[in-house]
């Protein structure tokens, strides 16, 4: 986790409209598994996150291991982790996850279900989820991991399905698929199919 004054720095350092988009700790999501010992980690990544990047502190991801299927155990413990006071979005990467029910519940506390275009093995679905007033999507690549380029056709349907979401107030959206910087330029192109719904 960074530091307090690498936050700061990039508080200084970028525009005054600009939101910042952090990721909760390994330590939280994957070795302790929201655990007791976690909610003292989370705690003090909290009130970093939130003293450095103060105003411009926007969605706190927590990104669960590919092994992580749904439990009910799981899901209390990650719902009596995260503070309500957060715009907390969680990345499951399991399919047992993908549950009405459970994206639901996940609403009613205010925790944003997030959407990914993920390549096998991981089986998962890769429509947008608008289960509150944020959406959250990310793009890791396929079918190479970090690697490929999305087409036109599948970035038209991702974006039709954001714009065609009732009561989302704004959107996240993450390429992960830096390799030969070809996130870039699906980004620009994921822009203007955005702009052009609007």
């Amino acid at each position: 986790m960074p530091e307090l004054k690498a936050f700061e720095t990039w508080y200084t350092q970028s525009p005054a409209d600009f939101r910042f988009a952090v990721k909760a700790p390994r330590q939280v999501t994957h070795y302790k598994k929201f655990n007791a010992e976690a909610q003292l980690i989370l705690a003090d990544f909290y009130g970093t996150v939130t003293e450095g990047l103060r105003d411009k502190l926007g969605p706190v991801l927590f990104q669960l291991p590919p092994k992580a299927a749904y439990t009910e155990k799981l899901l209390e413990r990650l719902l009596d982790s995260l503070d309500p006071t957060f715009q907390n979005v969680v990345e499951f990467r399991h399919p047992s996850w993908w549950d009405g029910p459970v994206q639901r519940l996940l609403a009613k506390h205010g925790i944003a279900f997030v959407g990914q275009s993920y390549p096998p093995p991981l089986e998962l679905p890769d429509e947008v989820v608008a289960n509150t007033s944020t959406v959250y999507y990310r793009f890791h690549g396929v079918p190479e991991l970090y690697k490929s380029s999305y087409n036109p056709e599948f970035l038209a349907r991702i974006a039709a399905e954001i714009t065609a979401a009732e009561n989302v107030r704004e959107a996240y959206l993450f390429f992960n698929n830096g390799i030969g910087a070809v996130g870039v330029e699906n980004a620009r192109q994921m822009q203007r199919l955005l702009q052009a719904g609007h």
